[in-house]
């Protein structure tokens, strides 16, 4: 294998034993040989589950958008607590507080990520705030019972508030999209400059975007979406 790939045979064996730490490979203990692991078959499920609910969404959003006209995204995240955007429109406003969307952001900073760390099981919540909740700006919840708090809060209300916590002048508002068995698979938000949102036009981006969200999670097969 070292030969084929050009590579030091030590190189070769640390790219194959970390390929098998993460379940891609597998390797036979009494003959040593390598096949492919279970890891691959759940890659090739989570890549047909992102392109259904793109197909899915992708209408429900883009009505969603044009109605309010401010950055609109589709994000999930993965098992390292990363953010994962699915697909964005941006706001045609020339003034539209479009964060940097291309940095990695922590979840704990922004609507869609609290509505996704407000899922999780409660282990892999304290796991990753034992990681540190690291401040973006003055307003980012850093406490960790606060934070508990808030996500408590996202389930009970059905939506995420992301009031500063990420950029100084944007608010967003989050929900959760679910698949067929109900749970969370994906966050849609709305964001825009703390100007323009005004508290009578949010309430009514909260109402839309929670129809939204309840209308993708019903053709993804979810029979009831209820907060919680």
């Amino acid at each position: 294998m070292a030969k084929q790939a050009g590579l030091h045979p030590s190189t070769t064996y640390r790219i194959l034993q970390a390929l098998v730490q993460e379940d891609l490979l597998a390797q036979d203990p009494e003959n040593g040989k390598y096949r492919l692991g279970l890891g691959l078959l759940r890659l090739g499920e989570l890549a047909k589950l992102i392109n259904d609910l793109i197909r899915v969404a992708r209408p429900h959003v883009e009505k969603l958008a044009a109605l309010w006209d401010e950055v609109t995204i589709v994000e999930t995240m993965d098992k390292n607590f990363n953010l994962t955007k699915i697909f964005l429109i941006p706001s045609s406003y020339r003034v539209a507080a479009n964060p940097s969307y291309d940095k990695s952001v922590p979840p704990h900073c922004i609507s869609a990520g609290k509505v996704l760390l407000a899922h999780l099981p409660a282990v892999q919540l304290d796991e990753y705030i034992s990681r540190g909740l690291v401040p973006l700006t003055d307003k980012t919840i850093t406490d960790p019972r606060q934070l508990k708090d808030e996500l408590r809060k996202v389930r009970h209300q059905g939506y995420a508030t992301n009031n500063e916590e990420q950029e100084s002048g944007f608010i967003a508002f989050g929900v959760p999209i679910r698949e067929m068995d109900g749970q969370v698979i994906a966050a849609l938000s709305i964001g825009g400059p703390s100007s323009r949102l005004t508290q009578e036009k949010t309430l009514a981006i909260i109402e839309s975007l929670m129809i939204t969200g309840r209308a993708i999670s019903a053709d993804l097969g979810c029979e009831a979406s209820s907060p919680g």
